[in-house]
């Protein structure tokens, strides 16, 4: 039995006292005046059969009036009881007993009360409409989104003076994006994004009116920011105003594949960097779901002129009067791929990298059995991916593909020297920004940064892989594996040789071998998820009793 609560009900072995007006409950109880009341309840002695109706006890004595019969934590100021599903616990809290099929029990909640459950969820959503927090809510969303496109739009003007480059306007469009998460995601959560609101619609993280209001906040401040800027911008410079169109002679297919695939990696940062259930160290979401769009911004250009956002292909639409088929097509499959993600993603690790994964093999992080399935992964992954690129870009500029060649002033033992040095320096960031001994700032911005020092240099040697799998997809798609082994015997070398030197002189842990040998065979990983089961079940337990507590307060 749980200890008791000040403002709420005494327990004793079987003993509930009520300091409050209580509601009447299934069994014989009703709503009494004030003043306490306390009844013995006798435990069960049978069980009906399951599935007949919300699990209480079978029907006794007629409790006395301010009596209530509890089947989880009560409310501390308990106005009705809400019972669970069939397979509760019996009054003695000890076994599982259902209602008899004469007497379903009524849940005392205000819509039984009143008669008028439309009524009562009408109440509910004028109450959050009417709430200064909403509206702020709201209002920061079409805000946000309102610099967001002015920025970014700003970004595209076509000065005769200074035109811009791809790699500046994916940097302002990456750079709103994380200023106005940063500034104003504490008031609404900062989606600027209907595919995003969609998806987490679909997650049921936000209810459908908010959906429904941020979505139009969203679209009047695109159309308000794009406004604004065709105002101040001058005539020669305005030019279509961004307007996502198809690129490089990009068919309408390619264009799907190339939105949906930049959308998805989009609202997978997005829900991985702000998950509150997440143990692992996850930096600033801000800065990663920035970085994400500079990305998609990068490559996508090309094709559509990268939307990823429906209220940035429909605000500057709108003020041009241009709906081409690359606008619905930015519409349609960027709200489809959100919402996939938020159904499907799962997290791993995201090792993206056979060197990575080896490098973890060695020093004892994880088994023998999920290494070799990760590196499948990431090769099925890399094969698919190189694939999917290769069937969007066109002809003309596909060209090597980015295959990795060594340079010709460069000879093989070089080649493997420099991609054994890039890659043990992105293996050291990796286990250094990761460590829950000594991690601080973003993992994900640091390691990036390091993938992007290592390309600086690498380029010019080798094409930089630092990566098996990266190479690997390329040289299958394209057919080219001259040198191929290079891009194996460098990176896995620098990786074996970076994780010693991490794990067993820099900063060497306490695992004996024993426990080093479980982890290769997988057996740790499995008395783990034995062992966090019931933790997960007891979380569970309270989660529903806390859920039950804040629905009895809420009514």
């Amino acid at each position: 039995m749980r200890g008791s609560q000040p403002a709420g009900p005494v327990y004793t072995a079987g003993l509930v006292t009520w300091p409050q007006r209580a509601c009447g409950c299934p069994g014989g109880g009703a709503r009494g005046a004030g003043g306490a009341a306390a009844l013995k309840f006798p435990p069960c002695v049978q069980c009906w059969p399951p599935g007949v109706g919300a699990a209480h006890c079978p029907p006794g004595p007629a409790p006395p009036r301010a009596a209530c019969l509890v089947y989880s934590a009560p409310p501390q100021a308990p106005r009705h009881v809400v019972s669970h599903a069939a397979g509760t616990r019996d009054c003695a809290g000890t076994r599982d007993c259902a209602a008899p099929p004469s007497q379903p029990p009524t849940p005392c909640t205000t819509a039984s009360r009143t008669g008028d459950p439309c009524g009562d969820c009408c109440k509910t959503m004028k109450k959050e409409v009417c709430s200064v927090a909403f509206l702020k809510a709201v209002f920061a969303e079409f805000l946000a989104t309102l610099i967001f496109v002015f920025f970014g739009l700003g970004s595209a003007l076509k000065w005769p003076s200074a035109l811009p480059s791809v790699l500046q306007i994916s940097l302002a469009f990456g750079l709103a994006i994380g200023t106005m998460a940063q500034a104003l995601g504490p008031v609404s959560g900062g989606h600027m994004n209907p595919a995003i609101t969609l998806a987490l619609l679909v997650g049921n993280q936000i209810s459908l009116l908010r959906a429904v209001f941020y979505v139009v906040a969203q679209l009047v401040g695109a159309i308000a920011g794009a406004a604004i800027l065709y105002g101040l911008a001058p005539y020669n410079a305005r030019g279509n105003l961004a307007v996502n169109a198809l690129n490089n002679n990009t068919t309408a297919g390619q264009a799907v594949v190339a939105e949906m695939i930049l959308t998805f990696q989009l609202a997978l940062c997005v829900f991985s960097s702000t998950d509150s259930r997440r143990t692992s160290p996850v930096g600033s979401p801000a800065l990663s779901i920035g970085l994400s769009v500079t990305l998609g911004h990068l490559v996508g250009i090309y094709f559509t002129g990268c939307s990823m956002n429906p209220a940035r292909s429909f605000g500057p639409s709108v003020i041009m009067n241009r709906f081409s088929s690359a606008h619905w097509i930015a519409i349609t499959f960027n709200l489809a791929t959100a919402v996939i993600v938020q159904i499907t993603w799962k997290a791993s690790g995201a090792h993206v990298n056979p060197a990575v994964t080896l490098a973890f093999l060695v020093g004892s992080h994880i088994s023998l059995p999920r290494a070799v399935a990760y590196v499948a992964a990431q090769l099925a992954g890399a094969t698919a991916g190189a694939a999917l690129l290769y069937g969007v870009t066109p002809g003309d500029i596909r060209e090597n593909f980015g295959v990795n060649m060594v340079r010709s002033s460069t000879s093989t033992g070089q080649a493997v020297a420099v991609e054994l040095i890039l890659t043990l320096q992105l293996v050291l960031c990796v286990f250094a920004s990761t460590d829950s001994r000594q991690t601080t700032g973003s993992p994900a911005a640091t390691i990036g940064a390091s993938v992007a020092v290592g390309h600086l240099i690498g380029i010019y040697f080798t094409g930089c892989s630092m990566n098996p799998a990266r190479s690997f997809g390329s040289a299958v798609i394209v057919g080219k594996f001259e040198v191929h082994w290079i891009f194996w015997v460098g990176p896995l070398t620098g990786a074996v040789l970076a994780s010693l030197i991490y794990n067993f002189i820099l900063f060497p842990d306490t695992k004996t071998l024993a426990q080093r040998l479980a982890i290769l065979t997988g057996s740790a990983e499995m008395e783990k998820m034995e062992g966090e089961e019931p933790q997960k079940k007891e979380t569970q337990a309270n989660s529903e009793d806390t859920e039950m507590e804040t629905v009895c307060q809420v009514a």
